[in-house]
């Protein structure tokens, strides 16, 4: 991450262990398709929805932890929809990254309890970048974004802290600067109900 920048600051959330990012999520972003859009395509076996994200929510809440299930929701913000899936994966499928993205762009950030992580980001459906962020092994000069510029990974003098820096990039790619609230309050935003 960058250090000194104070933007990277604005996302020292990433890292709060009681945080919405503590049970792990698959935070997307995607340009070119509705929130309903982006739905019907990471959801398509939903079992509930769609429906207000609340409801959703408490669906997935009275699911047994065998069989859990979890809310998909999805929201516009600005010229992109926000897709949110608290302990979750789905949008880490690269098959519907690349159809997130067909006329537009799409980005994913997955963090779980174990400690997985990875960044992938696709235009047009093709994937252009596809890292794990604690354990970067890519080569600065060729496989690296524009946007990256300044970004270390998995953290500054390697200490494992990745996530600002994931989410500062995904704001430069968007130009959307995603708070804790952004995950955490589903007011307004819709949902179906899958299992992972």
């Amino acid at each position: 991450m960058i250090a000194d920048d104070p933007t990277v600051h604005s996302y020292a959330w990433t890292e709060d262990e009681y945080g919405p990012l503590a049970g792990g999520a698959a935070v997307a972003l995607v340009r070119g398709k509705s929130p309903l859009e982006a739905l019907e395509i990471l959801g398509a076996d939903k079992e509930v929805g769609p429906a207000p994200a609340d409801e959703v929510r408490e669906w997935a809440a009275a699911q047994d932890y065998r069989e859990y299930g979890t809310a998909l929701e999805a929201e516009l913000l600005g010229d992109w929809t926000l897709v949110v899936e608290l302990n979750g994966f789905r949008a880490t499928d690269i098959a519907l990254l690349r159809r997130l993205s067909k006329g537009g762009e799409a980005l994913v950030v997955y963090n779980n309890v174990n400690a997985l992580m990875l960044f992938r980001y696709a235009r047009d459906g093709r994937i252009l970048r596809d890292f794990d962020p604690l354990l970067d092994p890519s080569d600065e000069a060729t496989d690296r974004l524009l946007e990256e510029q300044g970004i270390t990974f998995p953290g500054d003098n390697d200490e494992l802290h990745p996530l600002p820096g994931v989410y500062l990039l995904a704001e430069r790619l968007t130009g959307i600067p995603l708070r804790a609230a952004n995950l955490t309050d589903a007011s307004g935003r819709i949902a179906v109900g899958i299992r992972p």
